[in-house]
């Protein structure tokens, strides 16, 4: 009988020693959980969604109040909307500032305090203060600001196109599933740029541009050194866009574009007169992260990689009739002209609430 009174002494005392180290050990994961979740917080400073596959927008806090914020890495600086121009008063100088399709010579204020996250990040000194109008159709939201290089460059930018998300974080570590390019900075005021090759030639630095709705351009000099047995193809002949006052672009099917290891056929993009990027129509074919500090980019393919060539533009064409008066000659099924009502002959009368004639600044056509 004590032999039994021993044995059951024992099996309850291993019981509740068993029963201490399970909750020790259940204390112990929830803390290592616990000191994951916080690390991951502390680590990630905003996440967003990628918006109809081609737009990357952040919301931003301005004097407590948050804005749709575009993250655009083909522009030098972050810019405010014209609604945020009376705060800003008055302007301190005038400067040249490099956007997405080109460089402007604009008025610049002194920064107003942003938040992303709750993170207190830092933008130029100075910064423009620009119409948005048109961004905010081809965004088809409203858009409150440019998130620029000069908050960009001091983190990482991850954009995983298969789950149409993206996020800015202080510090990332891909695994041996993506290839690493070099980020070069050296050139158009600090945004990023990345080695592409046309049709086997030598390669040469694009403009990485997430502003960019469409493949990107090749510059014309590119264009004519690359041509070859894979010989880029006109589309369009005879046909120019004036996407700005001094930038005119034709359309071309590029024969072979190499980023890094990975290769791309019949590519639709600009031939423009001095400017090369890629766009995010381009990028959407991977998960791409953009390590800004350590000026390093990791590509790995997604699931869009084999897609046939992207065209993607507000899905407008114009042509000039009666020498200033621009008419819309062309409306693509499904794009964005369309999704606003417009038609063809409907004639262009202002911009911006401004009368507009053919050939002045301010409009991007694609």
């Amino acid at each position: 009988m004590l032999t039994h009174r021993v044995k059951i002494l024992c099996c309850w005392r291993e019981a509740i020693i068993a029963c201490c180290g399970l909750i020790v050990l259940q204390s112990t994961v929830s803390a290592i959980a616990h000191e994951a979740a916080n690390a991951v917080q502390q680590n990630q400073i905003a996440k967003g969604r990628v918006r109809d596959k081609w737009n990357l927008t952040v919301p931003v806090t301005v004097a407590g109040r948050n804005y749709s914020f575009i993250v655009d890495t083909g522009c030098s600086s972050t810019a405010f909307g014209f609604n945020f121009r009376r705060a800003l008063w008055p302007p301190v100088c005038r400067a040249v500032y490099q956007t997405t399709h080109t460089t402007q010579d604009v008025e610049l204020f002194k920064a107003l305090p942003i938040r992303i996250g709750g993170t207190d990040v830092h933008t130029n000194e100075l910064v423009p203060c620009l119409r948005l109008t048109a961004l905010s159709l081809e965004a088809n939201q409203d858009i409150d600001g440019i998130l620029g290089v000069d908050v960009l460059r001091q983190f990482v930018l991850d954009i995983n196109f298969d789950n149409d998300e993206f996020s800015i974080t202080r510090h990332h570590e891909c695994d041996a599933s993506f290839s690493m390019l070099r980020i070069d900075s050296t050139s158009d005021y600090g945004c990023p740029h990345l080695p592409v090759k046309v049709n086997g030639a030598s390669s040469a630095n694009f403009l990485v541009d997430t502003g960019c709705g469409n493949n990107g351009s090749i510059c014309k000099r590119f264009n004519e050194q690359s041509q070859n047995a894979d010989a880029n193809e006109a589309l369009d002949d005879g046909v120019t866009f004036e996407v700005s006052r001094n930038v005119r672009a034709s359309r071309v099917l590029i024969g072979k574009l190499e980023i890094g290891p990975f290769e791309h056929k019949r590519m639709k993009m600009f031939v423009a007169d001095e400017l090369s990027k890629i766009g995010l129509p381009v990028l959407y074919r991977y998960h791409a992260v953009f390590d800004f500090p350590n000026s390093r980019a990791y590509l790995k393919k997604g699931r869009h990689y084999a897609d046939g060539p992207n065209w993607l533009t507000c899905g407008i064409r114009f042509e000039r009739e009666g020498g200033e008066t621009l008419v819309v000659a062309e409306v693509d099924d499904g794009g964005i002209g369309q999704r606003h009502g417009l038609m063809r002959n409907d004639r262009l009368l202002e911009v911006d609430g401004k009368p507009y004639g053919f050939g002045q600044p301010g409009l991007f056509i694609t």
